[in-house]
This record gives C-alpha cells, structure tokens and sequence, in this order.
C-alpha cells in the first residue's frame, strides 16, 4: 500500500510541475503520426505529446545542470497502429487533465489502402491529388521484390516546393512459399503556388535509371476555395 501512495504521490508531483497556463508553461497536447497512409496489414506509430516553450523551467535551479544545454523536452507516449480493414480511420482528440486543467489533442487520419496487388517493380503513390495552398501532400515510392533491392532516392530542393523526408521503411510478406520484400520511402511536399503541381523526375537528384519515373499532378488551391 505503501509503495502504491508513493507512486501516485510522485505522480502527482510531475504532473503539478507541468502545471500548464497558470505557470505560463504553454503546454500542448499533440497527436502525431508517422503516416499518413498505410497498406492494409502493415504498421505505424502514433504519438502523443506534452510539450510546451518553456518546459525546461522545470528543472531550473538544479545544481550542475545547464538548461541551456538540454534540448527542448516533452513527454511522449508512442502506440502502434497495425489496421485489420481498409479505410479511414481518426484518432483523437484525446484528452488529458493536467494539474486540474484539461489539455485536448487535435485529431490525426491514417488511410488504410489494401494490400499489396500482386505487381512487381517501384510504384509511387501520394495521399491527395487536391490540397489547400500550405498543406503537405505525401509521396510514397514502394519497391515489391522477391530480394531486399532497396533503390536510391533523393529529392532535391526547389524554389517552388518545400519537403521534409518521412519514413524509411522495409517489410516482407509470404504468398505460398514466396517471401516477398517490400522497401518504402516517404517524402511530404507542400507546394509554394497556387495551381498544377507536378512530381516527376525533375524533382529528385538522384533517381535510378531503370526506374519508371512518377507522372503525379496534385492541384494546389488558393486559401479562399473550399
């Protein structure tokens, strides 16, 4: 009984450091994914964070420590998504009493797409072929092959988009005695103009040669269009 009042005791203690507007920490309840689509049978990870600008004050005034040197800290909780169905699926929000007050999560959609079709080669595939000027639209290449080919990638950096590299990810699956391997590489673009955006060639670096390049448009809209 005893150990049980200590642990919820300490518990306490954490959470009441973390106190959130009324010790101007600012504290956020965000919710995370790796992905944004996902094929049916595979899995991704989730996660919820606290974190806020100023809550590295919680360790201030400790002896020997320089908070100038401690990266901005959070407190994480990761769970795995592993979709037995296709389709959409939204997580959140969730909430989470701090110190009294009450912290909500925004909300996070996976697709799940189905499972592999069979075909061998490199495919690339985006969540949306229509986005709102600002917004990141997500490139996956998938690689199915009955080795471990793994072929090389690199998106350059252009004037008229911006990107961020995803996961990099490998997982096989048995047809009959077959085990087939299937490497993927995501990248998110979000476009700089309003109107046709093209993903083909021109925007990597590095692309192998005897890879069917993508022919993928994705209209980006104006803010004021629905």
């Amino acid at each position: 009984m005893k150990k049980r009042m200590l642990t919820f005791f300490m518990t306490t203690i954490i959470f009441s450091c973390l106190n959130a507007e009324d010790e101007g920490l600012g504290l956020q309840l965000k919710l995370e994914s790796r992905d944004k689509t996902v094929r049916l049978g595979q899995t991704t990870t989730l996660t919820l964070r606290i974190s806020g600008d100023e809550i590295s004050d919680i360790t201030k005034g400790t002896e020997g420590l320089d908070i100038n040197l401690v990266p901005r800290s959070s407190f994480v909780n990761d769970f795995r998504f592993r979709p037995q169905r296709e389709g959409q699926f939204t997580f959140g929000p969730y909430e989470i009493s701090v110190n009294g007050q009450k912290l909500t999560s925004n909300k996070v959609e996976i697709f799940v797409l189905p499972q592999w079709h069979g075909k061998f080669g490199t495919f690339f595939r985006v969540n949306e072929k229509s986005i709102v000027l600002g917004e990141e639209v997500e490139l996956v290449i998938e690689t199915w092959a009955k080795d471990h080919q793994s072929p090389l990638f690199v998106m350059d950096i252009g004037d008229s988009f911006s990107r961020r590299s995803g996961t990099s990810s490998s997982h096989s699956v048995s047809i009959g005695d077959t085990r087939i391997h299937c490497n993927s590489k995501t990248y998110f673009i979000t476009p700089k103009q309003v109107g046709q955006f093209e993903i083909t060639r021109e925007l990597f670096r590095k692309f192998p040669e005897d890879i069917e390049p993508p022919k993928i448009q994705v209209m980006v809209n104006d803010h004021a269009q629905p």
